[in-house]
């Protein structure tokens, strides 16, 4: 009985294997990926540009071999950080640079599936933007800045609480002086700041004049009354190539200002009718350009200037408002030497943006350039100073821009 009993088991256990081995069940997928290491590795043959670029700016072109021509299956390192890679082919990627700051970095390249890195290229990554002429350890609020034939920075400054620390003058390469104190207790700040000729710095700061600073520094002064023209409010001015100034404010006018000699007082002033909040005034060839408000939209308009006594209707040049929406105030406006318009704003816009000829607009160096910006100055290449500002007193910094654009001319200093 038992000897039956043994076989009846064993014939059960072969019964039910052989309808186990009949279902032909696939086996399970293996987590071992047999392509690893099969491909070519990955070669590095030229870097375009050469030897250096800006952190979390510049496009970088990687020509060479056997990358994949399916952008996410690439991986640039830049010592361990990684890039951004905006095309991709068998032979070339296009890679922005992250933000990383070193004199020498490993750049090399993976590619999915392959064991092996390709060769590494040293390579420097350059800051794009750095804090220039501030103290270490000291909060300052910087407002209106100017810069001068030589290339000096004038930055008008406040303490994190408001009060008035007076006009700074730094030198290219960083040496920082004492140029003037503040106007008064009430008038602690200017709100802009342009070289004239003979070196004079004219001056606003949301009052009805223009003020004036000797070319050798000290107390300012007020130069011209805007209110005998019906000007109440003074926030910007700029330089025409005829030697007059261009100012604007919030009383629905403009005021064109002709100095006299250099150190002696206006010559003349003539107001035009301008609808609108005017936040800011840049002259580019032969044209006023004006960031103004009407009711809640902010645009950029032009306007001819034909002569002193006469300007153009105005044109609408930039809708700034319906691109970058209804937080956002464009606080001051430059011009880049070929005709890219730069605009200081807040963080709801992007901090500083570009405005193109064909009329779009962008953030420039997003996630690079920070904070609320209330003034732009070129010096006299590629680098801009910014006045950054804010409720966060991490924010308040003077900074030094590589636009990687040389500034358009600027008349008052020529």
């Amino acid at each position: 009985m038992k000897t039956f009993l043994q076989f009846r088991t064993l014939a059960g256990w072969l019964l039910a294997g052989a309808l186990l081995i009949g279902c032909k069940e696939e086996p399970p997928a293996s987590l071992y990926n047999q392509n690893v290491g099969q491909g070519p590795t990955p070669v590095i043959t030229t870097v375009a540009p050469a030897d250096s670029a800006l952190a979390g700016v510049t496009e970088i072109t990687i020509t060479g071999q056997n990358f994949s021509p399916v952008k996410q299956n690439n991986f640039v390192y830049f010592n361990s950080a990684l890039g951004t890679i905006l095309q991709a082919s068998a032979t070339s990627l296009v890679v922005k640079a992250p933000l990383l700051i070193a004199d020498s970095v490993g750049l090399k390249i993976a590619t999915q599936g392959v064991e092996l890195f390709s060769n590494a290229i040293r390579y420097k990554l350059n800051a794009a933007v750095i804090e220039f002429g501030t103290l270490a350890s000291t909060v300052e609020d910087p407002q209106g800045m100017t810069c001068d034939s030589s290339g000096n920075l004038y930055v008008s400054l406040l303490t994190s609480l408001g009060s008035g620390l007076g006009v700074k003058k730094v030198t290219p390469a960083g040496v920082r002086t004492d140029y003037a104190p503040p106007f008064s207790s009430a008038v602690n700040k200017w709100t802009s700041m342009k070289v004239g000729p003979g070196g004079y710095i004219y001056a606003t700061s949301n009052r009805n004049a223009v003020f004036r600073i000797s070319n050798v520094g000290g107390s300012s002064a007020p130069w011209a009354n805007t209110g005998s023209v019906g000007v109440a409010v003074t926030s910007d001015l700029d330089f025409d190539n005829l030697g007059n100034i261009w100012a604007c404010g919030d009383t629905n006018k403009i005021v064109r200002i002709t100095p006299g000699a250099p150190g002696s007082p206006a010559a003349s002033q003539r107001a035009f009718p301008f609808a609108g909040d005017v936040r800011a005034v840049r002259f580019f060839q032969n044209h006023l350009y004006l960031a103004a408000k009407n009711d809640t939209i902010w645009n950029i308009w032009k306007m001819r200037v034909i002569s002193g006594d006469s300007v153009g209707a105005r044109e609408l040049y930039f809708n700034f408002t319906q691109r970058f929406g209804a937080t956002a105030t464009p606080y001051c406006i430059t011009f880049s030497n070929s005709g890219e318009l730069l605009v200081g704003t807040d963080s709801s816009a992007g901090s500083l943006v570009i405005v193109h000829q064909n009329g779009t607009g962008e953030k420039f160096y997003p996630g690079v350039v920070t904070g609320k910006i209330v003034s732009l100055a070129y010096g006299k290449g590629t680098e801009m100073y910014i006045s950054r500002t804010g409720f966060a007193t991490a924010m308040m910094k003077t900074m030094r821009v590589n636009t990687q654009m040389q500034g358009a001319p600027y008349y008052g200093r020529q």
